[in-house]
């Protein structure tokens, strides 16, 4: 009789000690999840700002770069503003295409949300 007392003792024990696991899991997960919150809509921000990093990186680069004093620069050739343009346009006509593609790939991506078919017609 007393080695049933004691097994039902220890089985509410180790129901008691379950219950609290279960409380303190919980709680962590809460806490993961508050800790988090923020993962998802800095996910959607950067996918939204990825077209003008594609743009704004080469732009940034050419700003930051180290510039070399005039006696070390060699002779100038071509640089003037008709150069300076036809840089401009030449590095348009390669971006352009590249943007384009993004366009149309969010657009696709944005049709294929709205039907649940999945298809983009």
């Amino acid at each position: 009789m007393a080695a049933k007392v004691n097994l039902e003792n220890r089985k509410r024990q180790l129901l008691i000690e379950s219950e609290r696991c279960r409380e303190a899991m919980d709680e962590q997960l809460r806490h993961v999840q508050s800790a988090t919150a923020w993962v998802p809509k800095t996910l959607k921000m950067a996918r939204a700002a990825y077209p003008l990093f594609l743009l704004a990186a080469p732009l940034l680069g050419y700003a930051f770069v180290r510039k070399k004093p005039v006696a070390e620069r060699p002779p100038a050739r071509g640089s003037g503003i008709l150069a300076t343009a036809l840089a401009g346009y030449k590095l348009f006509r390669r971006v352009k295409p590249i943007w384009d593609g993004l366009r149309l790939y969010r657009a696709k991506s944005r049709m294929g949300d709205e039907n649940p078919n999945g298809s983009f017609h």
